[in-house]
């Protein structure tokens, strides 16, 4: 299943805008924090923008387009901060009190403690092929073009691959995207 541009649409929030790529389980709510895993862009519009509290939710953040600092107190009460240049990422728990400042373009992932998540970056030459192995993941298309088994899949549209048999995923040009990998703990699970 591919996410096409058209069918998103972007929010505010007080720092500039968000939107919604994909939410787990498909009736949940972000603003109702009954959900298990969001992934969804972002931009910051401000010069200094303060982060949404996220208690109970770990996060991925990766910028897209631009600089940024992000800002942080310690459990021990110390400062520390940490610069992302594009296509870099950082894991930090959603009830960390993030400042950021800079103006850019981000990818996110929230989910629950009990899933396991991962963003990788990776580039394709045209015509190099990518296979997925029967999992189930996402595919951000930060710029190019991949001939999928639902079609063609461009810049900021988002490929679902359901866990089935292995699906083989051709670069129609040079292609970067952003592999999301989702999956919950086995000993939750089992539990």
């Amino acid at each position: 299943m591919i996410i096409r541009k058209k069918e998103l649409t972007a929010n505010k929030w007080n720092g500039g805008t968000t939107t919604e790529l994909f939410i787990y389980p498909k009736n949940s709510n972000y603003a109702a924090r009954n959900f298990d895993y969001r992934i969804s862009t972002a931009t910051i519009e401000t010069d200094r923008s303060e982060f949404t509290d996220l208690p109970g939710y770990l996060r991925i953040l990766c910028v897209l387009e631009g600089e940024l600092t992000m800002e942080f107190t310690t459990d021990s009460g110390n400062k520390s901060s940490f610069e992302l240049s594009p296509l870099e990422q950082a894991s930090f728990p959603g009830a960390l009190k993030m400042t950021s400042f800079g103006k850019i373009t981000d990818f996110n992932i929230i989910y629950k403690p009990e899933y396991h998540a991962s963003a990788e970056i990776f580039t394709y030459k045209e015509k190099e092929e990518l296979i997925l192995k029967g999992e189930h993941c996402f595919i951000w298309m930060v710029e190019g073009d991949l001939l999928t088994p639902s079609g063609s899949c461009k810049a900021e549209e988002l490929y679902v691959v359901e866990q089935n048999s292995a699906t083989t995923i051709h670069a129609m040009a040079n292609t970067t995207i952003i592999l999301i990998r989702l999956h919950r703990d086995i000993s939750e699970r089992n539990s």
